[in-house]
């Protein structure tokens, strides 16, 4: 009878069925670590000035450019530069017209004055409202 040897098979690199599942989401891990560890050391970001910014933004208007693509041309997020746009365009959302008025939202109601129209009209329709009704009911 033949003798059997056993080998020892290391389960760490021996291929299996799983092995590319697992080399996935520790690939997965890894990249989410370095990420992490890139943006500890980026650390609250590059501040721009006001000279910065508006170079930026003219040329980004000149050359008739979107978010992504002032992103990708400047080293901006489309964040940012949507957030430097916004004030531009309300300036130029100004010089069209009036727009909504400024303050609260709210509107201030006479409320005596409001139900007093309302009761007006009630008379006025009432009236035509029940004819019609009562010449629906006895059917005339």
């Amino acid at each position: 009878m033949a003798k059997t040897s056993e080998v020892k098979v290391d389960t760490a690199t021996a291929p299996s069925a799983k092995a590319p599942a697992k080399q996935r989401a520790k690939n997965k891990r890894v990249v989410k670590r370095a990420k992490r560890k890139a943006r500890a050391k980026r650390g609250p970001g590059k501040r721009y000035s006001k000279a910065e910014k508006a170079k930026i933004m003219a040329a980004a208007k000149k050359g008739n450019m979107t978010g992504a693509e002032a992103a990708k041309k400047f080293g901006i997020s489309t964040l940012t530069f949507y957030r430097w746009r916004g004030p531009v365009r309300g300036k130029r959302a100004a010089k069209r017209g009036p727009g909504r008025p400024r303050g609260t939202g709210r509107v201030s109601v006479n409320e005596a004055e409001v139900r007093r129209a309302v009761q007006e009209q009630i008379r006025k329709i009432l009236p035509r409202i029940i004819k019609e009704e009562v010449t629906a009911l006895l059917g005339d």
